[in-house]
């Protein structure tokens, strides 16, 4: 794998610098069908800019990947869990599917109980859980 990563950061490194740019790190994401703004890629670079040089090392480079593939993992579990929830397989949770997973899990929840955290997941509060609602829920420990 850290063959694969260092590869990479030849790859993205266009300018063969031996940094990654902030121009740079937004085509990477671009190319992998990740749409953020340049204020999300700058919020990136320094969140792995270890060194404040306003761009990222093969180091750095290799801890923005670790985090991206932990985060990936993360919405892997989340969409598991989603499933479990619903049953009737149409990329939405409905109220009475939440009461019927947490029966079906053996929850103790009181109906109140129940009741928050689909209002806690519902944030929107058409009615039905759409799967970012849930993963937002999910990443919070809900």
């Amino acid at each position: 794998m850290a063959d694969e990563i260092e590869n990479l950061f030849k790859e993205v490194d266009k300018s063969n610098d031996g940094k990654v740019s902030l121009k740079e790190l937004g085509r990477m994401f671009k190319t992998l069908g990740i749409k953020l703004s340049v204020e999300d890629v700058r919020q990136i670079i320094y969140k792995f800019d270890k060194d404040g040089s306003r761009d990222i090392d093969l180091g750095e480079f290799r801890e923005l990947i670790a985090d991206v593939l932990s985060a990936n993992k993360g919405y892997e579990d989340a969409y598991e869990a989603f499933k479990v929830f619903d049953t009737n397989g149409d990329n939405t949770i409905t109220h009475e599917e939440v009461r019927k997973a947490c029966q079906n899990l053996n929850s103790k929840l009181s109906e109140t109980e129940i009741n928050e955290l689909i209002s806690k997941m519902d944030t929107d509060g058409n009615g039905v859980i759409y799967f970012d609602e849930f993963a937002k829920a999910f990443a919070c420990g809900l």
